[in-house]
């Protein structure tokens, strides 16, 4: 709500968010959701975090489902660990 209507750099970490991150190596694969949004404050500037959110989320609906992503369509793929645990 504070990114969406009052425009705050704040990266909220919903289900997507955080699925989609940990797969492609934004996030440890243990971080909580707390330590997720500081490590996004770290990471990414106030003015791509409301992008930065949309896109993951976007992704994580459309291609990188929790059960059966959609690997053959994914652009970065390559960085997944789901797809190969020791990538990047």
């Amino acid at each position: 709500m504070l990114a969406f209507c009052f425009g705050m750099p704040v990266m909220a970490v919903d289900r997507h968010v955080e699925r989609v991150s940990k797969r492609i190596g934004l996030l440890p694969p243990k971080a909580t959701p707390d330590q997720a949004h500081d490590l996004f404050l770290g990471l990414l500037e106030p003015d791509e975090m409301y992008a930065a959110h949309v896109l993951l989320i976007h992704h994580g609906r459309a291609i990188c489902h929790a059960q059966n992503p959609k690997h053959d369509l994914c652009p970065v793929r390559d960085r997944c660990r789901f797809v190969d645990k020791r990538a990047p």
